[in-house]
């Protein structure tokens, strides 16, 4: 169950043989597309991307993303707070690790957006990931207790902000899109997302 970063190579090697007879032609018609355009070839070569080529983008896509770890006995808000966790809208994930090895357990949204398209619900990424519920728990009292029964060195944070002034990607999509590329890749969700 536990992996090192790696994914299953036939599907992998599958997907970048469907994606390589779109990448080329694509790319020549996005020197001249316009923003919708652009925004529909994105959305269809994310449909050909495994979880990890997906990751990748992201990290280009939104320049404003982070990480970091939380150990046995430390608090997850004083964590987030020195590592700079921001009161954005974006997505987060995060991975246990033990024994060198890491598996994805959780992929989450902060922040919902009002109809009106100019204001964000409160619970933003710090406040989301520090304040937030799960399984119906607080989650400084989450963690700890999932760290100590999965045996747990420590968990890992990944976070993006994915609604700025310069991109506009709504968290409840970029969750989706993270959740879809994880269940194509692995059939199934990660251990704490129990359903979407």
């Amino acid at each position: 169950m536990w992996r090192a970063w790696t994914t299953n190579d036939a599907k992998r090697s599958e997907r970048r043989e469907r994606a390589s007879c779109f990448s080329w032609p694509f790319a020549c018609f996005v020197i001249r597309s316009t923003d919708a355009e652009i925004d529909t070839l994105i959305y269809e070569l994310e449909l050909y991307m495994t979880f990890d080529e997906l990751l990748s983008d992201y990290r280009q896509r939104f320049p404003w993303h982070g990480f970091f770890e939380l150990r046995k006995g430390e608090k997850i808000g004083i964590r987030a707070k020195e590592e700079g966790v921001p009161d954005k809208p974006g997505v987060y994930l995060v991975y246990g690790y033990k024994d060198g090895r890491s598996e994805l357990l959780y992929i989450g949204k902060s922040g919902t957006l009002h109809e009106d398209g100019d204001e964000f619900s409160d619970q933003k990424l710090l406040r989301r990931i520090t304040k937030g519920k799960q399984d119906g728990m607080p989650r400084r009292a989450f963690f700890p207790e999932q760290m100590k029964l999965l045996g747990l060195e420590a968990l890992i944070f990944y976070w993006f902000v994915t609604f700025t002034l310069n991109v506009k990607v709504i968290p409840a999509k970029a969750e989706a899109d993270l959740l879809q590329a994880y269940f194509d890749e692995y059939d199934k969700l990660p251990l704490w997302n129990k359903s979407i």
